[in-house]
């Protein structure tokens, strides 16, 4: 064909090239003309036919993509949500539509896109994508047996397939759009693929730092922390129990569930604690340190106490993970089991708690359950007293080695539902493995404003003190108004309604008066225009640190020496992870309810206007049940985009881990 541009081109030379040869040559026939345009005339016709059959069949198959498109987005969205399965079939049904597709509406012409191109690079994909996926779900199905059974290599040898499948995934998606804006093929757009290279990248950076720690023939240490959401903390809950696993060469080594109790005796540094918590501890101990709302600071807070601990400084033991835990995660999987009977170790069996041989737990009540056996024990002045929580775990460990397929899959479903509802929480020390789980939403951080965050914030974090294990039975209302300005100012009334229904339990840890050190996190600059029902309370240092050699922590110094007293009101503000915080305290008996209210405005980056996309972040703390309603009014004015609304309204029992809203003004 390009022979035809030629003879097309140099028509002019050709020609002069032929008279001179006729001139030379008598004996040799003259070439008419007509053969010569001829010719030209049948190497146009098939230059102009096959650019109109390209560009004929090019919207045959922009359109076969755009059909199919629907396919592909779903996958990424399973892939998003850890649908491993449900992400192979979508993306194996778009790999195998576009194909089939493909030869049915061309025929003989499909080879012009199958070999190369967009669309061959977006088959490429499909089927690096659907290979990916199923490699994950083959993952999900074993991982856990791999890990119980000491069969670890061969989930190494899983993932570094992966790893593999995801740098051919890289190079075809960092190629494909280039493709799609040289050749006309415009059904996707950059957005569209964004989040498949994120997660792509993302991953890959993942397992880059992931696959040698885990194949590592030294041990390694995870921290697990059982968080108490009957003593509610920043993170989730009292830390109270944790587990120490031990990985090497790929394989679970070991499984040590431990009262904390044991590293707080051997904690030896004087360290201030956190003044609020100095009604109750004079020393910041390795149970306290999830102080942080922020789980990242507190998880490297607590991993640096454990360390420093004897019970772990003298094997030089040091924890790469952290793991949070709440109770859901508990209930859920007994949920999944069915009820777990147990054996229980000879020092619990002894316990009134215990009449038979075996006790048996079930999703509902074995929070409460486990709380009456400990206490019990700690009556008896065991050494163990939470014995039982190891024994439970060996119990439900045991029914989880034996799930069938179908339990598998709801296993890690109910695992993306953890993630979402920050009932794990995740921490590494390493950048690119914390990265990770900061992108799937498991590091528990505190959302980062930018400079330019036209919007709205806040967080309500509870913290229990000298409250007993009442939190189990507070329920909280919150209802949170919001009206915007046309001038550029939020106004926000925040009511909390906290009930303690404890006088309903029979046991007397449960019928405690709950006390809250309750902060408000909020933008910064905020200014506080009114509180009430908040209570103050006055904190004397139970002793003298600077006499006794105690010195501060650098994080909480710094957070504490921006705190100031708010003239009139019990409440004082400091600055926190690039937040404005209100802290109050919040005091209830069983039996009664109270209200906390606080009124405050702040100033938009820039006034509303037309079109501006106004956004409300809500970020969730762990394991703690609380009733929502969101109001947020436009200025006069304006309306809603989404809702054509001059009110968004929102009401639920069940937020995510990080609730965020985006709005569009329009202007009426």
């Amino acid at each position: 064909m390009i022979s035809y541009f030629c003879i097309f081109l140099d028509y002019d030379r050709m020609r002069q090239m032929m008279n001179l040869r006729d001139k030379n040559n008598s004996r040799s026939g003259k070439i008419d003309k007509r053969i010569i345009f001829a010719i030209i005339g049948l190497g146009l016709f098939f230059i102009l036919g096959f650019v109109f059959v390209f560009y004929f069949a090019k919207d045959k198959v922009k359109t076969l993509m755009a059909d199919n498109l629907s396919n592909f987005q779903l996958g990424i969205r399973d892939l998003e949500n850890f649908n491993f399965a449900s992400a192979t079939l979508e993306f194996s049904n778009s790999s195998d539509s576009l194909s089939s597709g493909l030869n049915k509406s061309l025929g003989s012409l499909s080879f012009l896109f199958n070999n190369g191109g967009p669309f061959g690079s977006l088959l490429d994909i499909s089927s690096q994508v659907s290979n990916l996926s199923q490699k994950l779900n083959d993952i999900e199905g074993s991982a856990f047996t791999f890990l119980a059974t000491g069969n670890g290599q061969n989930l190494i040898a899983s993932l570094n397939s992966v790893q593999d499948n995801i740098s051919k995934l890289n190079n075809d998606i960092n190629s494909i759009s280039n493709m799609f804006s040289v050749s006309g093929f415009d059904v996707f757009s950059e957005a569209d693929l964004l989040s498949l290279r994120t997660q792509s990248i993302n991953l890959q950076n993942f397992l880059k730092d992931f696959i040698p720690w885990f194949s590592s023939n030294d041990t390694h240490h995870i921290l697990v922390l059982l968080q108490n959401p009957s003593e509610i903390r920043p993170t989730g809950g009292f830390l109270g129990s944790y587990a120490d696993v031990a990985i090497k060469g790929g394989n679970i080594q070991s499984v040590t569930l431990k009262d904390i109790s044991d590293v707080d005796l051997g904690f030896k540094k004087k360290i201030i604690p956190p003044q609020p918590l100095q009604l109750e501890v004079s020393r910041w101990r390795p149970a306290d340190a999830n102080w942080f709302f922020d789980f990242r600071s507190s998880a490297s807070q607590t991993a640096s106490f454990f360390e420093q601990s004897d019970f772990y400084s003298a094997s030089g033991t040091k924890f790469d993970f952290v793991i949070g835990i709440s109770q859901k995660v508990i209930s859920d999987i007994l949920a999944l089991t069915g009820p777990v009977s147990i054996s229980p170790s000879s020092t619990i069996s002894k316990s009134a708690s215990a009449s038979s041989s075996q006790i048996t737990f079930e999703s509902d009540t074995f929070l409460i359950q486990l709380q009456k056996i400990v206490q019990d024990q700690l009556a008896k002045k065991s050494n163990y007293p939470k014995d039982i929580i190891k024994d439970l775990s060996i119990g439900i460990s045991e029914k989880i080695v034996n799930f069938s397929d179908q339990q598998k899959q709801s296993l890690m479903s109910m695992f993306v539902s953890w993630i979402n509802n920050k009932d794990i929480l995740l921490y590494s020390d390493d950048n690119n493995i914390e990265n990770f789980f900061e992108n799937i939403g498991a590091s528990g951080s505190v959302a980062n404003l930018a400079q330019n965050f036209e919007g709205d914030y806040l967080a309500i974090v509870d913290t229990n003190i000298n409250g007993q294990k009442s939190d189990l039975y507070i329920t909280q209302n919150v209802d949170f108004q919001s009206q915007i300005n046309s001038d550029g100012t939020v106004n926000d009334n925040l009511l909390i309604t906290r009930t303690h229904t404890g006088d309903q339990s029979p046991y007397w840890w449960y019928n405690a008066k709950n006390q809250d050190y309750l902060r408000i996190f909020v933008p910064l600059g905020t200014t506080l225009l009114n509180e009430s029902g908040g209570v103050s309370q006055k904190i004397n240092p139970p002793i003298s640190y600077k006499n006794n050699g105690y010195t501060a922590d650098p994080l909480l110094s710094s957070i504490e020496s921006t705190r100031k007293d708010i003239f009139g009101y019990p409440v004082s503000t400091y600055q926190e992870s690039g937040k404005e915080v209100f802290a109050t305290w919040a005091k209830v008996s069983p039996g009664s309810s109270t209200t906390i209210s606080f009124n405050y405005s702040h100033r938009l980056f820039v006034a509303p206007a037309d079109g501006v996309v106004y956004q409300f972040i809500f970020d969730k703390q762990s394991s703690v049940p609380r009733h929502y309603k969101f109001q947020i009014a436009a200025p006069i004015g304006f309306q809603f985009k989404e809702n054509g609304l001059p009110l968004y309204e929102y009401e639920t029992d069940n937020l995510p881990g990080r609730f965020i809203v985006n709005l569009t003004l329009k202007k009426i």
